[in-house]
């Protein structure tokens, strides 16, 4: 008998590249189809992503469906903590989103989304409440707004939208090297998957790249000059009002968290800052859309000069004892809504 012909036999030329152009296709596929969370394991999920997206691919998920629940999966670019909610949604549930950045993230079991949840349950054991905080460290309201596209399918009860305006530079940032990384020929490459997971995990493997260094001076240098901080606050304006465009049409209420911080020489929990940002979401108020006035809360609860104790040391982010006051002034501000009283 004759011996079989294969185009993969190895006495045709070139077959051994045919067979590493077979495997590298059947290993992008794998990176592209198989790359899941409940495949792979969260754990190996968070920390390779197989795209350098930076939080801004509006296709990248941050939640998927296993069996008869929702599973929210960090990324390695948005280190929100997992979070399960029930599929499909039952009909007593009410489901509140928070979106933030370090401020609204906090601590696991210290932050106001935390606090709030265990106060509807005592409050209001009648209803079945969840409280999904997805905020995540240095995004700014560019990759919140992406963020919350991706949850209305989910079919939201409220969503507290915490805009900080701290991190609008890292947004701009991060958005500019992801561009980068997209042109030319590292643009071409960085369309496989499998190249991108391959050179992330040789990187971390060998110690040798363990992401990107980020020069602290330069981001000191941008933030001193007032042109880019008008820049900034416009971007804050431009996507809250695209915020309140999505929620608006998918008939969600919203309540607009405020900024605190504490300035030297300023009274209360003030600051030129509080003030801009705090300007530009009271303008948003409408009916099934609301401002959440955090210094003024904070205030009133601690004025000076024990105030500090709502505040860490570096006087933007909030304790324990800070998120908690803000749960129960939430709690109290959210059945202002006329559904809900």
């Amino acid at each position: 008998m004759g011996r079989s012909s294969s185009i993969f036999s190895s006495d045709i030329p070139g077959a051994g590249i045919l067979w590493m152009i077979a495997l590298f296709l059947v290993l992008e596929v794998f990176a592209r189809v198989l790359w899941h969370p409940m495949v792979i394991g969260e754990r190996l999920y968070t920390r390779f992503s197989p795209v350098y997206d930076y939080g801004f691919d509006a296709t990248q998920p941050i939640w998927f469906k296993s069996g008869n629940r929702i599973e929210f999966v960090p990324t390695q670019y948005l280190n929100f903590r997992g979070h399960t909610l029930p599929y499909p949604k039952p009909d007593n549930a009410f489901r509140i989103f928070t979106l933030g950045s370090s401020v609204s993230r906090s601590g696991a079991d210290t932050n106001y989304s935390y606090f709030l949840k265990q106060a509807l349950e005592t409050e209001h054991p009648e209803r079945d409440w969840t409280v999904t905080n997805l905020s995540a460290d240095g995004i700014g309201s560019l990759r919140i707004m992406l963020m919350l596209q991706k949850i209305m399918p989910l079919s939201p009860d409220l969503v507290i939208l915490h805009v900080h305006g701290s991190n609008e530079y890292e947004d701009e940032r991060d958005a500019l090297y992801q561009r980068q990384l997209h042109q030319g020929l590292s643009g071409i490459l960085f369309q496989s998957r499998l190249i991108v997971l391959m050179k992330k995990i040789y990187g971390y493997m060998t110690l040798k790249d363990q992401g990107r260094v980020w020069d602290a001076e330069e981001e000191i240098r941008a933030n001193e000059d007032p042109a880019n901080w008008e820049q900034w606050l416009q971007s804050i304006d431009r996507n809250t009002a695209r915020m309140i465009q999505l929620c608006t049409k998918h008939q969600v209420p919203v309540i607009l968290v405020g900024r605190a911080e504490k300035r030297e020489g300023l009274a209360g929990f003030d600051s030129e800052l509080v003030r801009q940002v705090d300007h530009i979401l009271k303008a948003y108020q409408e009916p099934g859309v609301t401002f959440f006035n955090t210094s003024k809360k904070f205030f009133e609860y601690h004025p000076e000069p024990r105030g500090k104790a709502l505040l860490f040391t570096d006087e933007a982010h909030w304790t324990g004892e800070g998120h908690r006051v803000i749960a129960q002034q939430l709690l109290k501000h959210l059945f202002s809504f006329a559904f809900l009283k």
